[in-house]
């Protein structure tokens, strides 16, 4: 922790000294700019007056990350951490164009193996999956970092009025019962799990 702090300091100090240099640059530049007196309050100098006090709190944010880190170092590192994190997650998130890839390749492969040497419990499940695309119950629900692929009971494209009434579409609480399957770190854990010994017939 020690080595960090001392590593963040440095960086960051590196980072503020060279981001002052550039930005006093640009501060003096727009500081020194004169209008001609035709264009004295007019939408040119207003606007020019709009960026100069944005680079000023634009300024005066990236001073306060900074003391942030150097006061509070550990905690500005736990929350970079978070953020990255989070950030990496989110982009690994599989999507459900991912979970159909997936599922295609899957069946290929089992298709592959004699009837009488398939795995019934993998066969049973590809088969279950399949059926649910036929019909179009099959939705995902996007938690940012993680996904969720699930049953609905109608198809998107049905309106009749059990499937377009709000009263009586699923319930938050019987949603753990529809969930076939979720999306981490750009894998389907489930089907994966299905999958293991696809050719083992016992």
């Amino acid at each position: 922790n020690i080595i960090l702090t001392m590593l963040f300091k440095n960086f960051f100090t590196k980072s503020i000294t060279l981001y002052k240099t550039k930005y006093a640059l640009v501060e003096n530049k727009i500081s020194s700019i004169q209008f001609p007196e035709k264009y004295k309050d007019t939408i040119i100098e207003r606007w020019a007056t709009y960026w100069k006090y944005f680079l000023k709190d634009y300024k005066d944010a990236v001073l306060g990350v900074r003391n942030e880190f150097r006061d509070k170092p550990v905690k500005s590192w736990t929350y970079l951490s978070l953020i990255a994190l989070a950030t990496y997650l989110a982009k690994n998130n599989p999507d459900e164009t991912h979970f159909r890839d997936d599922l295609l390749k899957y069946c290929n492969e089992v298709l592959l193996v004699h009837p009488d040497l398939q795995n019934p419990v993998t066969v049973q499940h590809l088969t279950y999956l399949h059926r649910c695309y036929n019909e179009g119950v099959i939705r995902r629900l996007n938690f940012g970092i993680c996904s969720f692929m699930w049953i609905h009971d109608y198809d998107q494209a049905c309106f009749i009025y059990k499937s377009t009434c709000n009263y009586l579409k699923p319930e938050y609480r019987t949603l753990t019962d529809r969930i076939i399957d979720v999306g981490f770190l750009n894998r389907w854990w489930n089907l994966e799990k299905k999958i293991i010994d696809y050719d083992v017939n016992f």
